[in-house]
């Protein structure tokens, strides 16, 4: 770490939308359960907990299973502040629509939708930071990236805790 130090803006720019992300995710592992808690009676023979469980995973299991497709698909159009930009949006705009609904589906495949867009952002932002960094300084902006990631999914939970 020797020599004038610069921070990239674009790397910045990334993890802090890494950070609002998880920040965001990380309040819902509290608040879906409550909210939940507020929905109709789901008619699934399923324990309780069981569906809880379903609607926090199925971002997680998404995004991984997706990520792999959204990474090639941004290398192969090369627009991946447009990938950003998109799945950024695409998890806002599902998160605002979970208060409009009562419906255990329809919960579901906004969970889903996000994770689709959670893929779209990641594997992009990724493939962005690579290419607006230095090899010399590339670990260094992963690792302010992935911190930003942990910070939000560590601090997310307490803003949902308090936000109930």
């Amino acid at each position: 770490m020797g020599g004038k130090h610069r921070l990239n803006r674009e790397v910045l720019a990334l993890s802090l939308a890494r950070l609002a992300d998880a920040l965001g995710n990380g309040s819902l592992f509290v608040l879906i359960p409550l909210y939940f808690t507020t929905l109709p009676e789901v008619d699934f023979k399923l324990p309780f907990p069981l569906l809880i469980g379903i609607l926090i995973s199925i971002y997680g299991i998404t995004s991984a299973l997706m990520q792999p497709l959204m990474g090639a698909l941004s290398d192969f159009f090369g627009r991946r502040k447009l990938f950003i930009q998109t799945g950024l949006l695409l998890m806002s705009g599902s998160t605002l629509f979970f208060v409009l609904t009562d419906n255990f589906i329809v919960l579901l495949v906004l969970r889903f939708l996000q994770g689709v867009g959670g893929a779209l952002a990641m594997s992009a932002s990724v493939a962005h930071m690579a290419a607006v960094t230095e090899k010399s300084t590339r670990g260094e902006a992963m690792g302010l990236y992935n911190t930003m990631r942990v910070v939000g999914f560590a601090v997310g939970p307490l803003i949902g805790g308090g936000l109930q």
